[in-house]
C-alpha cells in the first residue's frame, strides 16, 4: 500500500513538476533569444511594486500566450520592455487597422506608462500568482539557495535511512567509538 502510495504521489507532483522544469530549460537553450513556456504558459519573478497590492514583489506570475484582439482593458499583461519583462494593466487598447496596441499602468503607480506595448511585445495575459515563490526560486538560483537544498537532501536521506534500517548495535557502537575519537582529538588539539 505505501509503494502505491508513493508511487501515486511521484506521478501527481514530482513527475510533472519534472516535465515543467526540463521543458523550460531545453526550451531556453534551444531558444536563448525568447522567453521559455510550458503549453503556452510562462513563470515570471516579480522584481518592482509597480503592481502592489495585486501583485507583490517576489510572487511568481503566471501568464498564457493570447492572440491581442483577445485582450481587454483591465485584463493584466506580461511584456517585454527592452531586457526585462513587466507586468502591468491595459488602462487603453489601440486598434490600429487590426493591429493592437495597448496603453498601460501598474496598480501602483500615478501615471501611465509613458510607451505604447506592441502586440509582439505581449508575453501573455495574467492568469495566476503564487504567493513568495519567486522569492525562494531566487534564493535556490544562488549558491547558498543550492547549498541549503544540498543539505536538506542529506538530511532526509540519513534520516530514512535511520528510519528504515534503525540503529544496529554494531552502528551504535561505531557511533560512540567516532564520538570517543573527536573528543580525543579535541582535548590534544587544546594542549
Amino acid at each position: 500500500m505505501k509503494k502505491i502510495l508513493y508511487y501515486i504521489l511521484f506521478l501527481v507532483i514530482v513527475l510533472p513538476f519534472l516535465i515543467f522544469n526540463l521543458t523550460l530549460i531545453i526550451k531556453s537553450k534551444l531558444y536563448p533569444d525568447k522567453i521559455a513556456d510550458f503549453m503556452g504558459y510562462k513563470p515570471f519573478i516579480v522584481m518592482s511594486g509597480s503592481m502592489e497590492t495585486t501583485i507583490n514583489i517576489g510572487d511568481l506570475v503566471i501568464v498564457k500566450k493570447v492572440n491581442s484582439s483577445s485582450i481587454h482593458i483591465g485584463d493584466i499583461i506580461a511584456f517585454k520592455n527592452g531586457n526585462i519583462v513587466i507586468s502591468h494593466r491595459v488602462k487603453e487598447v489601440i486598434n490600429d487597422s487590426g493591429i493592437y496596441k495597448f496603453k498601460t499602468k501598474g496598480d501602483n503607480n500615478n501615471v501611465a506608462d509613458d510607451f505604447i506595448v506592441s502586440s509582439d511585445a505581449i508575453e501573455g495575459i495574467f492568469v495566476n500568482k503564487i504567493p513568495g515563490l519567486g522569492s525562494i526560486l531566487l534564493f535556490l538560483g544562488k549558491p547558498i539557495g543550492l547549498l541549503m537544498v544540498i543539505l536538506v537532501i542529506i538530511i532526509v536521506s540519513t534520516a530514512l535511512y535511520f528510519v528504515k534500517f534503525g540503529y544496529s548495535t554494531k552502528d551504535a557502537e561505531l557511533m560512540r567509538e567516532f564520538q570517543e575519537f573527536k573528543r580525543n582529538k579535541e582535548l590534544n588539539n587544546n594542549k
